[in-house]
């Protein structure tokens, strides 16, 4: 939950200055992602102390990426909210965009969005200590696009 539900939610964060009006608004995302990043990254510490005080255990671990993989894009837990086939999705491309005239840009936006979090969450398992399973071909399929940057 903390590498990818969180870290999908620290990159809307991140990304939060491009949604903001004002520079209060700006200053909120901020701290909002200050907050998510330290979440996130206790959950990639937990997972390396994981690795290796319980090696036994990393076959588990791995059930659990791939159940979060499957959420990440698709939404099926409804924690990803840029996740493809939500009501929200026009919603957040409209601010995104910058306005309803602007709902292509705010849609590349979006794109941009779920791209970034799945190199994100690739990144963190990795420095995690389980990135073998992106060598040994255990990426869900749905989100090599996104690692490719297609």
């Amino acid at each position: 939950l903390h590498i990818s539900g969180e870290g999908s939610v620290l990159t809307l964060f991140r990304m939060g200055e491009l949604m903001a009006y004002n520079d209060a608004e700006k200053h909120i995302y901020r701290l909002a992602a200050q907050d998510e990043s330290r979440h996130v990254a206790f959950g990639v510490m937990h997972l390396q102390y994981i690795a290796h005080a319980a090696p036994d255990r990393r076959e588990e671990i791995q059930s659990y990426l791939d159940e979060a993989e499957r959420n990440l894009v698709t939404g099926a837990s409804g924690q990803n909210p840029v996740s493809t086939g939500l009501a929200s999705n026009v919603a957040l491309a409209v601010l995104l965009g910058g306005g309803v005239a602007n709902l292509d840009e705010g849609m590349n936006l979006l794109l941009a969005a779920r791209q970034r979090q799945v190199k994100e969450y690739v990144q963190r398992v990795r420095v995690a200590g389980y990135g073998e399973r992106f060598e040994q071909g255990r990426l869900n399929p749905m989100l090599e696009a996104y690692v490719k940057g297609e």
